[in-house]
Order: structure tokens, then C-alpha cells, then sequence
């Protein structure tokens, strides 16, 4: 009995071994007969992260696909690498980020069972991180950088220092390392000669970012300096394209402060708003423009004037002047006339000013001829001569492009003299009075 026990025992066991055995052929079967690609709806996008001035892979950077949502981190080269699932085919953005740089956005297709290569560019500039990369030996030297973007003369009190930061690449457009670092020698190749100086004279190019830093000093005199940055990199030299800084002037000077107006003869009298505009032109003792943005202000004893303008790089600064209340009564020139003032501060806070006066003419009220009647009898060779007026209601002249014209109807006669006039900008009142001559048409 025990012994047929064993025995079924036995056999058991030999069926569970052979049902076993049928079960691990069949899942061998199947592993046999699976895809060896793609999933059926994964999408690969890859590629490089570079930067854009010089190509160079940007190892870190983060890359993001909009839809659906997934991140990689670029490696050691800048590549990277994103699996998706996906139903169907779309379009979504894929945006590349990195600290010290401006993000790189692009369109990218998701295509199921396919992958996508997109190159993604972050943009960089002089105060982006150097990404790593062995570079050659110097080829170019660049102009990254600048700061103030113009300086003053010295003794003004405003910025006289300006820095030049250049970058040394070798041919590709990659820094130079601390294997290819040169020494770039600093010089001004052209300048106003008022002892301005370029410091240090020559410097070693950073090992990491291929960097070097010039300052530039002004001396006492206004204009253009031109600096030049030059490598020797074995049997040649290198050289960068020369850089012009302009030095603006010192403080404003009495001797250089002149105000215009645009009319002298400005047609406001009569009417509210019109405009007449005010130009100041401000230099320094050494007769250059003073630095842009100097302050100017303004007033007037008639119309409306802005408060202040401000100098550009020529010295001119600008004012519109309004017509309308108060009208300009000068206890000198009289009614119509206003002075307009401009006013700035010079060196150790001396008051620096001029004024220009301004003819507020308005309609032409005083029209007459003298004689107001005539007679030529039909046997008149000699004619008669008249004069006549035209002026505003206190005798000023009309203003600028004002036309005049004279003519003679219902008798045969010729006119001469002052019949088609065209009046220039003047406060002058000799031109409100003319004269012309009529004579018998003997044809």
C-alpha cells in the first residue's frame, strides 16, 4: 500500500513537471516572436542643444516638450533624448532652457513609431556662461561688449571711463582655452588728442571664457576715439575691426549757448495752439556739443512754452512755444512782441542763458492806398504812383509766406511795382508799407 502511494506521488509530480514544461515553450514562443523596434505608440524626439554665437553644445540644459508634457536633461555633448506615447500625429513646441541664456523655442512633429531630430539654439550673449569645449588657437578677436556707451570729457563730473570687453575665438568661433590664451594689446588708433589713454595697454585673455577687458579714459577734449585690439598668435597677428567711442563735451559755457526759432514772425496773435518751434544749441568751453542730455528750461512772457528739453548728441535741445494767453505786451518793442528764454547751468553752477524775441502777428486788419481814387485822362503817359498798407491791428508785418497781391479792375491800365508780394519772416515794418505805379494801357 505504501508503496503504490509513492508511486502516485510520483506520477503527480511528473504531470505537474510536463504542464510546466508546455507553459514556459509557450512563453518562450512568444518572446521569440516580439517586435524588436519601436513601441506602436511612442514618438522619439532628439538632438543637440547648442548655443548660438559659436555652435558649441551646451551640456544641462533643460528641454521641454509642450505636449505631452516630458523633460530631458541634455548630456556631456548637448544631446538629448525624449520617448512619448502618443495616439495620432500633431504638432506641439519643444522649448530648450538654461541659466545665463534666452530660450530656444521651435515647432516639432510627434509622429508615432518615428523619431524626430530637432537641433535647438539657446541664444547667448556677453553674460552667458562659457559652455565647454577644447578650442583652437586664436584666429578672430571680437568686439562683446561695451559700458556706458559714451563717455564725457573729464573734470565734468559725468562718466570719463568707458570699458571694451573683447572676446578671443579660434576659427570656429570657440573661446580659447587655457591651452590657446594670447595676449591682446590695446591702442587708439585715432582720437581727439586731449589726452585721452586706453589702460591696461595689453592683457591676458581669460582661460575660461577667452575674455580681456580694456578701459578707455577721456582726456579734455570731445569726439571719436577709435580702439584697436591685436593678437600675436605665432608668425601673424590678429587684430579686431576698430571700435569707435564717442567723448561728449563738459559743461555748458556762455560763450557757446545760442537759442533760434523756427519764426521769428509767428502767426499766434489771433489764435490759440499754434506753434512755433524753439531750438537750443548748447556747447563746452572747448566748443563741442555738451554731453547728450543736458538739461535745458525755458519761459516766456507770451503763449505757453514747454518746461524743459533735453540735449542729443549735436547739443540741441527743443522747445515748442504755443500761442494764447498772456499776448506779449514788451515795454521796449511793444504789443505782439514776447521774449523767450532759455536757461541752463555751466561749470561751478554758473547760470548760462539766452533769450530771442518773438513777433505775435496776427490777421490783417490795416489794409489802405493812398490816393484812394485817381484819374488818368486817356492822353496820360506818366501814370500815377500810390502806396499801400498791410498790417495787424498794432502795424506789424504779416507773417512768413503771407502773399500779397494787387490788382485793377474796370479800366484799361497797366500795374508796376510792389502788385505780387511774397512776405519773408521778419518783425521788420518796412514791410507793411509798398508801392506800385498804374498807367494807361496805350496798346
Amino acid at each position: 500500500m505504501e508503496g503504490q502511494t509513492m508511486m502516485r506521488y510520483r506520477s503527480a509530480l511528473n504531470a505537474s513537471l510536463a504542464v510546466a514544461g508546455v507553459f514556459l515553450g509557450v512563453l518562450a514562443l512568444a518572446s521569440c516572436a516580439a517586435p524588436t523596434g519601436p513601441k506602436r505608440n511612442e514618438a522619439t524626439i532628439q538632438g543637440t542643444v547648442y548655443r548660438n554665437d559659436t555652435r558649441t553644445p551646451v551640456p544641462g540644459a533643460t528641454v521641454y516638450l509642450q505636449s505631452p508634457p516630458a523633460v530631458a536633461t541634455a548630456g556631456e555633448g548637448g544631446a538629448y533624448s525624449l520617448v512619448v506615447t502618443v495616439d495620432s500625429t500633431y504638432i506641439t513646441q519643444i522649448v530648450a532652457m538654461m541659466p545665463g541664456f534666452r530660450n530656444d523655442t521651435q515647432q516639432v512633429a510627434v509622429v508615432p513609431q518615428q523619431t524626430t531630430r530637432v537641433d535647438l539654439y539657446l541664444k547667448a550673449d556677453s553674460t552667458s556662461p562659457i559652455t565647454p569645449g577644447q578650442s583652437g588657437e586664436a584666429a578672430n578677436i571680437y568686439l562683446v561688449g561695451f559700458t556706458p556707451s559714451y563717455i564725457s570729457v573729464k573734470g565734468t563730473g559725468a562718466n570719463d571711463v568707458a570699458q571694451l570687453t573683447f572676446q578671443v575665438r579660434d576659427a570656429h568661433g570657440i573661446p580659447v582655452d587655457s591651452s590657446h590664451q594670447v595676449t591682446v594689446s590695446f591702442s587708439i588708433t585715432n582720437g581727439p588728442n586731449g589726452g585721452e589713454y586706453v589702460f591696461p595697454s595689453s592683457a591676458r585673455t581669460d582661460p575660461k571664457t577667452g575674455m580681456v577687458t580694456v578701459s578707455l579714459n577721456a582726456g579734455t577734449k570731445a569726439g571719436v576715439a577709435q580702439i584697436l585690439a591685436t593678437a600675436q598668435v605665432g608668425n601673424k597677428i590678429i587684430q579686431s575691426e576698430p571700435v569707435r567711442m564717442t567723448i561728449f563735451g563738459g559743461l555748458p559755457d556762455q560763450a557757446h549757448f545760442s537759442i533760434a526759432a523756427q519764426m521769428l514772425n509767428f502767426p499766434g496773435l489771433d489764435w490759440v495752439n499754434r506753434t512755433d518751434n524753439i531750438v537750443v544749441l548748447v556747447g563746452d568751453k572747448y566748443s563741442n556739443p555738451v554731453q547728450p542730455g543736458t538739461a535745458v528750461y525755458f519761459s516766456t512772457t507770451g503763449g505757453v512754452i514747454d518746461a524743459s528739453g533735453y540735449t542729443n548728441a549735436s547739443g540741441l535741445a527743443q522747445a515748442t512755444l504755443r500761442s494764447g494767453n498772456p499776448v506779449g505786451n514788451d515795454p521796449v518793442y511793444g504789443h505782439g512782441f514776447a521774449w523767450v528764454k532759455a536757461q541752463t547751468v555751466g561749470e561751478n553752477g554758473a547760470s548760462v542763458q539766452d533769450s530771442i524775441l518773438i513777433l505775435f502777428s496776427g490777421f490783417p486788419t490795416d489794409i489802405a492806398i493812398s490816393p484812394s481814387t485817381f484819374y488818368l485822362s486817356a492822353s496820360d503817359t506818366t501814370g500815377m504812383n500810390f502806396t499801400y498798407r498791410v498790417a495787424d491791428r498794432f502795424g506789424h508785418p504779416m507773417a512768413a509766406g503771407t502773399t500779397i497781391t494787387v490788382s485793377a479792375a474796370g479800366a484799361p491800365v497797366v500795374l508796376s511795382g510792389d502788385v505780387n508780394v511774397l512776405l519773408p519772416d521778419t518783425q521788420d515794418t518796412s514791410w507793411t508799407t509798398f508801392s506800385l505805379k498804374v498807367m494807361r494801357n496805350q496798346a
